[in-house]
């Protein structure tokens, strides 16, 4: 067993050795101007990434606005449409609400187009005979 202790510290010993400090000699120096140049490439870098995020948002942005106006005009037309049956009181009602939110209404509660029968003609020459007790 006291080989095995001996070897250990004779290990530990040669790793000391070997994890010596390296002297200034070793290490490279910079200057201001290298540590200048550096963060100028950095900074570069850096904000060349920025730009092209920028671009990449902005093309996405403008896509998805082109989409809603799209879609926009083809609810707005679909809403000029429907509105034609419609009483003039119900529209201002809707007034203040998004263009899709009327036609969702519009869909709920469709507007009944049925046509109320003529008034009927009174029978025979179209006079009529007053008798006492007859209310008007």
């Amino acid at each position: 067993m006291e080989e095995e202790i001996k070897d250990v510290e004779v290990e530990d010993e040669n790793d000391s050795k070997e994890t010596e400090p390296k002297t200034n000699a070793d290490e490279k120096k910079f200057s201001q101007t290298d540590l200048n140049k550096l963060m100028a490439q950095a900074e570069r870098k850096w904000k060349k990434k920025l730009e092209d995020a920028t671009n990449e948002f902005n093309s996405f942005k403008s896509e998805i606005e082109l989409k809603e106006q799209a879609e926009e005009t083809q609810l707005q037309s679909e809403f000029t449409e429907l509105s034609k049956g419609y009483p003039e009181a119900i529209l201002e009602a809707l007034d203040g609400k998004t263009t899709k939110e009327k036609l969702t209404w519009m869909k709920k509660n469709p507007v009944n187009k049925t046509d109320l029968p003529n008034t009927p003609k009174p029978k025979g020459d179209g006079k009529v005979i007053q008798k006492i007790g007859t209310i008007f």
